[in-house]
């Protein structure tokens, strides 16, 4: 039996999976497989891959007919694993070369059946060193409470998150829970997947070192949701609190109900933003009604995007006045 299988997930990765596919062959653990999931590429995704693997027999292309989307390709790779453990990568990220081998040995120290480490912030677009994302905030055990809390949103941290987090898992434990990725979310899939793990009794290690490279995109699919992306966000939350784990545990309930208001008011608020470009004023009032928190957050991001509207129109007109700004064609 492997000791690791290490699946990729990618869908036109063609231009960035070269590394990520490298990262993996060259660990100090050399007893693995990786299984990269092509997730129906029209880029030649599969030919990167195979290209950067050179003859290494321990890399297996699963070329899907149809996208599936991260979920489904995630899947179709647990599905083929034959590890004992199983490690996630993301076709843009890639792992340091000791990340296995130090995860194996804390895993198998705490008996734990998932296990992570710190992650190296890799700002693409940024000329700046990488930075760990947790550094000295990066917890040894992370409990379900913990780990719900931990992925409310920070305005001071605004890429910071424990959803982030790329843990290797335990097959046994996925196999004896029945545990796989909702095919139905395209967006924070990998929250909804810890969750149901946790909730199904996981334990959560966790190495302080940085040792996955994560990158940062502003067109990554992490950046880019709406209404729907969130309301199926709140409807994880939702299912979680029906949970018997969930009700045994008052801590972990309070946390999701947190969680949940605050995904909630993202959530009508982007809708509210579809329902006001789209012009379908008579759907506005029943949107900020959902609940007395909703109506308030939805009346001060109101008030907030004014004032910003105000200050933009402010400043564009001082500029002109001042000669700093250049008038187009259509304002002469």
């Amino acid at each position: 039996m492997t000791l690791v299988s290490v699946v990729i997930a990618v869908k036109n990765g063609a231009e960035h999976i070269g590394p990520a596919v490298r990262s993996v062959l060259d660990q100090t653990v050399r007893d693995l497989e990786l299984l990269v999931v092509d997730d129906a590429s029209t880029d030649g995704t599969a030919d990167a891959a195979r290209e950067a693997a050179g003859a290494d027999e321990r890399l297996h292309v699963i070329s899907l007919p149809r996208n599936l989307g991260p979920s489904g390709a995630r899947n179709a790779g647990f599905s083929r694993a034959s590890g004992r453990w199983i490690a996630i990568l993301d076709a843009d990220d890639r792992f340091r070369p000791q990340r296995l081998e130090r995860l194996l040995r804390a895993g198998n120290a705490a008996s734990a059946d998932m296990v992570c480490d710190d992650l190296l912030v890799h700002d693409v677009a940024a000329a700046r060193p990488d930075t760990p994302m947790f550094g000295a905030d990066m917890p040894s055990i992370i409990g379900a409470a913990d780990f719900i809390l931990g992925n409310l949103p920070d305005p001071d941290h605004p890429r910071r998150g424990y959803g982030f987090l790329k843990p290797i898992f335990r097959a046994e434990f996925l196999a004896s829970a029945e545990l796989c990725y909702d095919e139905t979310m395209r967006f924070a899939e990998d929250y909804a997947f810890y969750v149901d793990c946790l909730l199904a009794g996981a334990r959560w290690a966790a190495v302080p070192e940085p040792l996955y490279v994560y990158a940062v995109r502003s067109d990554s699919l992490t950046s880019n949701h709406g209404a729907a992306d969130l309301e199926r966000l709140c409807r994880v939350d939702e299912r979680a609190l029906e949970h018997p784990a969930a009700k045994a545990d008052a801590a972990l309930a309070a946390a999701l109900r947190r969680h949940l208001l605050s995904s909630r008011k993202r959530e009508r608020w982007a809708l509210f933003i579809d329902q006001f470009r789209e012009r379908r004023f008579g759907e506005l009032p029943g949107t900020a009604a959902f609940s007395p928190r909703i109506a308030a957050h939805i009346g001060a991001c109101c008030l907030r995007e004014a004032v910003l509207r105000s200050r933009r129109l402010v400043g564009s007109f001082t500029g002109r006045l001042t000669g700093r700004g250049v008038a187009k064609p259509t304002d002469r």
